[in-house]
C-alpha cells in the first residue's frame, strides 16, 4: 500500500484559518423540513462511500484506484466500478478481492489515526437520538461500531431485527462481516438492483423513501450506482418519490441534479459539518442534550471505584450499613457504565428518555421499599443519581452523594463524614438497619464479597 502523507487529526474546535477540513465546513440555511423531520425520527441518512473509508482524507488512493493499479489500468482510462472488480475478478479471483477489501479495513484499525478520519461522520451522528434510519452502500461495519446500528443485511436479518427497538442500518451491497453479500462485480450489481425491486429490503426501502424525508450524504452524482439506484426506486415508486437532500462540495450540483431529472435539494457542505450543524439546533431547540454531558462521566466513574474500596474495607459484621453504602456505590458506577456504554446509540442523549427512566426507577424503588429490599432500595438510589449526574449542569454535580445511608437526609460526599453519621445508623432507620445485620452475619459464614450486580 502506497504510504499516505502525514496528517494530524483533525481537531473539530480548530483555530486554524488554513485547516483543509475548517475550509469544507461551507455555511448553508439548514432546512425546516429536515430539522422537524429528526424531530419526528421521519429522517433517513442514505450514506455513500464519501463519508468512510473512500473518503480522501483516510487512505491515499481509493480501493478503485488500487484495483486500477493492480491491473496496470492507467488512471484516465474510463471504467465503471463493478467492471473494474469484474476484470479483478477474472484475472485473478473473487477470493483475492475480498481479502484486497478486508486489508484496508484490517489497516484502518490497525492505525487509530486512519480509524478516527474514517469515522469522523459516524461519532458526530451518533449522539443524536432521532435517526433511527441509516441506508448504505458502504461494506464497512463503521455504522454497527459507532452507531450503535443493528445491520439489515440479508432477508433473515430483515425478518428479525426490522420491528425492534433501535437504530438499523439497511447494508444495499453487503457486509465485510458477511463477505458472500458483498456487491462488487457486475453480477453482484445485477442481483443487486433485481433485489431493490422485487426482495424484502427494496420494498422496505421504497416505504422508507416514500414516507420519510431523505438525506443522501457522501454519494457522487458522478457514481453509476447512485444514479442509478435512484432512478430504479424513483421508477418503482411511479415518480412519487418525495423531495430529498443532497449533501455535497460539488458547487454544480444543482445543475447536475436538474440533467439527471433528480428532484433533490443540494446542500453544498461537508457531510461531518452538516451533521455538527443540524445536532447544535437540535440542541438549540431543547430536543436533545449537548455532547458535553458525557464529560465528565468517565473521571466521575473513577472517583466512585476509589470511595468503593472504602466501605468495602469495613468489617461488615461491626459496620453492616456498610451495606447500603456499597449497593449504593454499585448502582451509581452501573449508571455511570450504562451511560457510557449506550452513548452511540443517542438514546441517552434525549433528556426527556433520561427522564422517564428515572422516573421508571422512582416507582420501582417505592414498591422495592415497601417490600423492605433495602439493598435494592438503595442500589437504585446510586442508579437514579447517576442518571440525575448526567443530566446536571456542573453546579449541581459538585453536590453528588458517594455514600447513601438509611435514615439520614444530609448529602454525604466523604468516607470521614460518613463513618461519622453512621455511628447512629441504628437509630436512624431501625428495620433496615436490622435487615443489614442480618445480611451481615450470612455474608460473614459464607466469606462473599458484597457487590450488587446489574440486576433488580
Amino acid at each position: 500500500m502506497e504510504k499516505a502523507t502525514n496528517v494530524s487529526p483533525h481537531k473539530e474546535v480548530c483555530q486554524n484559518t488554513d485547516c483543509e477540513i475548517c475550509r469544507l465546513k461551507k455555511p448553508f440555511v439548514l432546512s425546516k423540513e429536515i430539522l422537524d423531520a429528526a424531530v419526528k425520527e421521519r429522517l433517513v441518512i442514505f450514506a455513500g462511500a464519501g463519508i468512510s473509508t473512500e473518503g480522501r482524507k483516510v487512505f491515499p488512493t481509493t480501493l478503485y484506484e488500487e484495483i486500477k493499479r493492480d491491473l496496470g489500468i492507467t488512471d484516465s482510462a474510463a471504467i465503471s466500478f463493478p467492471n473494474l472488480m469484474s476484470e479483478f475478478c477474472q484475472k485473478r479471483d473473487r477470493k483475492a478481492l475480498m481479502q484486497k477489501i478486508k486489508h484496508r479495513f484490517d489497516y484502518m484499525k490497525w492505525f487509530p489515526e486512519v480509524y478516527r478520519w474514517a469515522s469522523r461522520f459516524h461519532k458526530e451522528l451518533s449522539t443524536i437520538p432521532y435517526i433511527q434510519d441509516i441506508v448504505t452502500t458502504n461494506w464497512d461495519d463503521l455504522f454497527e461500531r459507532e452507531c450503535d446500528a443493528t445491520p439489515i443485511v440479508t432477508p433473515e436479518d430483515f425478518g428479525a431485527f426490522s420491528d425492534v427497538a433501535g437504530r438499523r442500518v439497511f447494508k444495499l451491497h453487503g457486509s465485510i462481516n458477511n463477505v458472500g453479500s458483498i456487491v462488487a462485480t457486475e453480477e453482484d450489481y445485477r442481483k443487486c438492483y433485481e433485489n431493490l425491486r422485487t426482495g424484502l429490503i427494496g420494498n422496505k426501502l421504497k416505504v422508507l423513501l416514500a414516507s420519510r424525508v431523505v438525506v443522501f450524504i457522501g454519494c457522487s452524482l458522478q457514481d453509476e450506482d447512485f444514479n442509478r439506484i435512484y432512478q430504479i426506486l424513483n421508477k418503482e415508486m411511479q415518480d412519487l418519490l418525495p423531495k430529498s437532500f443532497l449533501v455535497t462540495l460539488n458547487e454544480n450540483a444543482s445543475a447536475m441534479l436538474n440533467s439527471l431529472n433528480m428532484n433533490t435539494t443540494p446542500i453544498v457542505t461537508d457531510a461531518t459539518y452538516f451533521i455538527h450543524t443540524l445536532k447544535g439546533a437540535l440542541v438549540n431547540n431543547k430536543h436533545m442534550m449537548p455532547d458535553e454531558r458525557f464529560d465528565g462521566i468517565r473521571s466521575a466513574l473513577t472517583r466512585v471505584n476509589e470511595e468503593h474500596l472504602k466501605p468495602s474495607s469495613l468489617e461488615i459484621r461491626s459496620h453492616p450499613e456498610a451495606i447500603f453504602a456499597i449497593a449504593y456505590q454499585d448502582g451509581l458506577a452501573h449508571a455511570f457504565e450504562h451511560i457510557l456504554g449506550r452513548k452511540n446509540s443517542g438514546k441517552l442523549s434525549s433528556e426527556h428518555y433520561v427522564s422517564h427512566l428515572i422516573h421508571s426507577y422512582e416507582k420501582t424503588q417505592k414498591e422495592f421499599l415497601d417490600a423492605k429490599r433495602y439493598a435494592d432500595v438503595a442500589y437504585i438510589e446510586g442508579y437514579k443519581n447517576g442518571l440525575l449526574y448526567f443530566v446536571f449542569d456542573d453546579k449541581p454535580r459538585s453536590e453528588l452523594p458517594m455514600y447513601y445511608l438509611f435514615g439520614c437526609k444530609e448529602k454525604i460526599r466523604d468516607f470521614k463524614r460518613y463513618t461519622k453519621l453512621a455511628r447512629n445508623a441504628h437509630k436512624l432507620d431501625e428495620s433496615a438497619y436490622a435487615f443489614a445485620k442480618t445480611i451481615a452475619d450470612q455474608v460473614h459464614e459464607k466469606g462473599v464479597d458484597l457487590h450488587h450486580v446489574p440486576f433488580l
